[in-house]
């Protein structure tokens, strides 16, 4: 015989406990002695019980036991917040894990992450538009807008992973701060514009990729911290360029541009280069103010029209080592109070100096070659110079400060070419004669330089030195109001310019109207 099945109820006459059998009618309360009548009715639900004793309470001896189907009917407003609660657990834990099925041009919200794999897009809009703390991965894709490939967002994670991007504008638009972003597996960015541009803070790294930029491969605002793993950047304007306090790193990667490679605005910077290529135009490696560079592991910097390396500000580090720079003015042109280290393997050769430079310059050859048809080494005054055996240093002459060094140790036998230390390299008076010969070249050149002029017109002073050969060692604007492009055109006419060869180098400022 089965036990008889008792749900425990509550006695609507005193609230005490009451045990109901599934079968009874009726029973009788252990404890006000009431007898209650049992009554099951279908949607009926028992009205709430009072305390014995408290105020309004009229003793009832009915309960109502609601069926199955009415309790659920009871429970079901308690069981919403619930259900509330787990659809938005859910919700946040689809957008933890991120949209993985995307249609383009799609919005990245805030704190959301996306993932865009194998599509195809060729549209007038930008195809992903990122929101703040977004994280997006693009992987196996080829996208082409007129717009910009990826726009915004502050604290952006963006990840380009085996995928092409083309953009008649800037590919990547990161105008927003602290974007990171890697590209990798033989991706192709490109812009028309540029292939990336971001502001402050940014953090890149290139790996086995192309981005390239119809002005800029990479622009960036301050502080960019840049790694380049066997990665191409191209730019017609710029390589790279970045306004200030940028530290790039790179290795077994190639920077190439029609104007400067790479350009480092203001102080703070620093370039450290490994088994890299920069090839360029006007300048390899443009330092705007001071930085630290080093170049190791067969780099190479050369230039084809200018200078290599340029420093124009003052104080900048370079140690170069198993490294060939190449210029077609000057290897390395350095500002005031630079420290230069050519350790064993560097190459510096420049078609009118190899080395030239301002004030306080300190400079160590161990094991290194410095060269030039021109001066090897041009510096002014407070220079340190020291050259171990095993090196060489030829040009003509090899050495020419224009006042003595402060120190000058130099090991037999790594010289070719005259010292000139004691001032003769600087200008020299002018004979009448060779100021005559001076003068037809420079009204000759006139006429050439004109040739350059466009429609906006302007003037031009530019800084001319002459070598005792005749050759023009530099030219360099010293005032401007014409384009950019005709005074690139004016300085190459006078840096072809040959004059009559003379004692010491003459110093000679022209002005050009055009």
């Amino acid at each position: 015989m089965s036990a008889v099945k008792l749900s425990e109820q509550r006695c609507p006459s005193c609230n005490a406990p009451l045990q109901v059998g599934a079968a009874d009618a009726t029973v009788t309360c252990r404890y006000c002695g009431n007898s209650i009548s049992i009554q099951r009715q279908k949607g009926r639900v028992a009205p709430p019980v009072t305390t014995f004793g408290s105020p309004g309470h009229v003793p009832s001896t009915v309960l109502y036991i609601p069926t199955a189907a009415t309790v659920g009917a009871s429970v079901l407003p308690a069981l919403i917040p619930l259900v509330i609660v787990i659809v938005v657990a859910l919700v946040g834990a689809i957008s933890a894990l991120g949209r993985r099925f995307v249609s383009l041009p799609v919005t990245c919200r805030p704190n959301e992450t996306i993932t865009i794999s194998g599509k195809k897009y060729d549209g007038k809009e930008t195809p992903i538009v990122a929101g703040v703390n977004c994280k997006i991965t693009i992987k196996d894709s080829t996208l082409t807008s007129t717009e910009p490939i990826v726009k915004g967002g502050i604290n952006l994670e963006l990840r380009i992973v085996n995928s092409k991007l083309t953009s008649k504008a800037t590919a990547l638009d990161l105008s927003a701060t602290n974007a990171k972003v890697w590209i990798s597996d033989k991706s192709e960015v490109h812009g028309d514009e540029a292939g990336l541009h971001g502001e402050n803070n940014v953090e890149l790294e290139v790996k086995d990729s192309t981005v390239s930029g119809g002005q800029d491969g990479l622009s960036f605002g301050s502080n960019a911290k840049v790694s380049l793993v066997s990665a191409t950047i191209k730019g017609k304007e710029h390589g790279i360029h970045s306004t200030s306090g940028a530290k790039i790193t790179s290795k077994g990667s190639t920077i190439t541009s029609d104007e400067a490679g790479v350009v480092l605005e203001s102080s703070g910077g620093s370039f450290d280069a490994r088994s890299t290529t920069i090839k360029s135009g006007d300048v390899g490696l443009s330092l705007e103010h001071s930085a630290d560079v080093k170049l190791a592991e067969k780099s190479s910097i050369a230039s084809t029209k200018g200078d290599a390396v340029s420093c124009k500000g003052s104080t900048s580090k370079l140690q170069i080592e198993d490294t060939k720079i190449e210029g077609h003015e000057a290897g390395l042109r350095l500002g005031g109070n630079s420290e230069l280290r050519l350790r064993k393997g560097a190459q510096v050769k420049g078609d009118a100096l190899g080395i030239t430079a301002d004030y306080n310059l300190k400079l160590t050859v161990d094991g290194a070659t410095v060269e030039s048809a021109g001066p090897a080494v041009q510096g002014k005054t407070g220079a340190e110079v020291r050259v171990t055996a095993g090196s060489q240093v030829k040009g003509s002459p090899a050495f020419t400060f224009a006042s003595n060094p402060s120190r000058f140790d130099v090991a037999e036998g790594t010289t070719t070419g005259e010292k000139q230390l004691d001032g003769r390299s600087a200008a020299q008076p002018t004979r009448p004669s060779d100021m005559s010969a001076m003068r037809s070249v420079l009204d000759a050149s006139s006429a050439q330089v004109r040739s350059c002029k466009d429609a906006k017109g302007g003037a031009l002073q530019v800084r001319i030195e002459v070598a005792a050969s005749g050759k023009v060692t530099s030219a360099t604007a010293v005032s401007s109001t014409v384009s950019k492009a005709v005074e690139s055109c004016a300085l190459a006419k006078v840096r072809a310019l040959t004059f009559p060869a003379r004692s010491g180098t003459t110093t000679i400022q022209m002005g050009y109207t055009l």
